[in-house]
C-alpha cells in the first residue's frame, strides 16, 4: 500500500514512514496541506491517508479529510490525534476512521491489514 502521511511533527512522520517500510508499505510524508492537495489532485497514487488533526497550516486535519473524501473517495482516510475523537466525527469503515496517538507498530499493522481486506 502507498500511504500519504499529512503530519506537521517531523519526528512522528519519520517514525510512521519507517514503520510502514518495515511492514512492506510505502509512506510519503507531506508536512503542509497545500503540498498534499497538489500531490493528490488528479492522481490515484494513495491507498490510505494518515492525517493529523492539528496542522500548522490553519486548516484542520478534519477539513483536509473531508476534501480528500470528495477528491479521492476510494482512499481510506484515517484521522490521527493525541486528543480524543472529535465531537461529531463518525467512523465509516473502511473509508473513514479515527486512530488515537500514540499507537504502536502492532496497531498500525492491524489497521493496514483491516484495510487490505476491504
Amino acid at each position: 500500500m502507498k500511504v500519504l502521511i499529512l503530519e506537521d511533527d517531523d519526528l512522528v512522520a519519520q517514525g510512521l514512514v519507517r514503520c510502514l517500510g518495515y511492514l512492506g508499505h510505502e509512506g510519503v510524508h507531506l508536512r503542509h496541506v497545500e503540498q498534499a492537495r497538489a500531490r493528490v489532485r488528479g492522481s490515484s497514487d494513495f491507498d490510505v491517508a494518515l492525517i493529523d488533526i492539528g496542522l500548522d497550516d490553519g486548516e484542520s486535519g478534519e477539513e483536509f479529510l473531508t476534501w480528500l473524501g470528495r477528491e479521492q473517495p476510494d482512499v481510506s482516510r484515517v484521522l490521527i490525534s493525541g486528543l480524543e475523537r472529535p465531537a461529531g466525527f463518525v467512523d465509516e469503515p473502511p473509508r473513514q476512521l479515527f486512530m488515537r496517538k500514540p499507537f504502536g507498530h502492532a496497531e498500525l499493522a492491524n489497521l493496514l491489514r483491516s484495510l487490505e481486506t476491504t
